[in-house]
């Protein structure tokens, strides 16, 4: 089959993620809760440097990504318990409570403490969405190929959420506080939960020989350690996550203070990561008709690396956002 026939057949995969009623409700979910993700982290982000400077922006952005990444992989194991659906909902659900914590906080003027303890908990929860998520999505799809397209689908969505989502907020934020912002994330995080109730309910997993908790939760760094491949594919994508981590920063003080865009740059910067992930992911489609992943993967390192070192040399917005950009696109090929 040539190159036209894999990429027509990537396309086709592509839409049958969308003509499932199952996975088109997935991936709505995944609509709404990643522009929530979005939408908040803004606001958060702004919030805690008008608060409390630049250093609350690091250390509250530390706190949350760090306790999330020690409670990930017990969250994790929810999903290979208890029904995958269920997981989801109360994960929606319990991140629609907080962040309506944290809107009423901060349109009271209320302690800034109680709404970076809330940041703190949304994220500790977020980290058992997308492995029941991922977990789900083989059950809903029907074929190999529906699955791999599903799996892009998710990921252009994360790009749609990540520049639509700082988009909104950045406008929010121009005109009103955090609060408003803050309400934003919440009805998100409800859509997310609604769309989730409308899925079928699924039958928790059913392990064919109990393993002791303990077990299970090292079996994942266990199967990655033995595999020499699997290990620098993981390694590789851990950089780039503490890249990330540490670009949440910058961006904030990069936009407000060294660019001087005020509260709107924060979200225009976060826009051009989502813009640049959308063309990935359709560059995506393109590229994986070829089926030479691991040339794609260095590909996005290669675009990702490359515009974050060269970032720290100018000062200029419309190129701030071309770099940002740049690593959008590079971001989700990676992924």
């Amino acid at each position: 089959m040539g190159m036209w026939g894999r990429l027509s057949e990537s396309w086709a995969a592509f839409a049958g993620a969308f003509r499932s009623r199952e996975l088109r409700r997935l991936q709505l979910a995944g609509v709404g809760s990643t522009l929530a993700v979005w939408i908040y982290a803004i606001a958060i982000a702004v919030y805690a440097y008008r608060e409390n400077g630049a250093n609350a922006v690091g250390i509250v952005l530390f706190v949350r990504w760090s306790l999330a990444a020690v409670f990930a992989p017990w969250l994790a194991l929810f999903a290979d318990r208890a029904s995958r659906r269920t997981v989801m909902l109360v994960v929606d659900f319990s991140r629609t409570a907080l962040v309506a914590v944290m809107t009423a906080v901060a349109a009271s003027g209320g302690p800034p403490m109680l709404v970076y303890t809330c940041a703190v908990l949304v994220s500790i929860v977020s980290s058992a969405f997308a492995p029941a998520q991922a977990a789900l999505l083989p059950t809903l799809s029907k074929t190999p190929e529906e699955l791999t397209a599903s799996n892009l689908a998710l990921e252009t969505i994360a790009g749609v959420g990540m520049f639509l989502g700082p988009a909104l907020g950045g406008l929010v934020l121009a005109f009103s506080g955090p609060w408003l912002v803050f309400l934003l994330g919440g009805v998100g995080y409800l859509w997310s939960g609604l769309c989730v109730v409308a899925l079928t309910p699924d039958e928790a997993p059913v392990a064919d020989e109990p393993k002791p908790i303990m077990s299970e939760l090292l079996a994942g760094f266990s199967a990655i350690a033995s595999d020499r491949r699997l290990l620098i594919v993981i390694g590789l994508i851990g950089v780039q996550m503490f890249a990330v981590g540490s670009l949440e920063v910058v961006l904030v003080v990069d936009a407000i203070r060294v660019l001087d865009a005020g509260n709107a740059g924060v979200g225009w910067l976060n826009t051009a990561l989502g813009v640049g992930g959308v063309l990935g992911g359709v560059l995506g489609v393109v590229l994986t008709a070829r089926k030479r992943l691991a040339g794609d993967f260095s590909l996005g390192f290669l675009a990702y690396g490359a515009a974050l070192a060269v970032l720290g040399l100018f000062t200029n917005f419309t190129v701030a956002l071309l770099l940002f950009g740049m690593m959008g696109m590079g971001g989700t090929l990676i992924d």
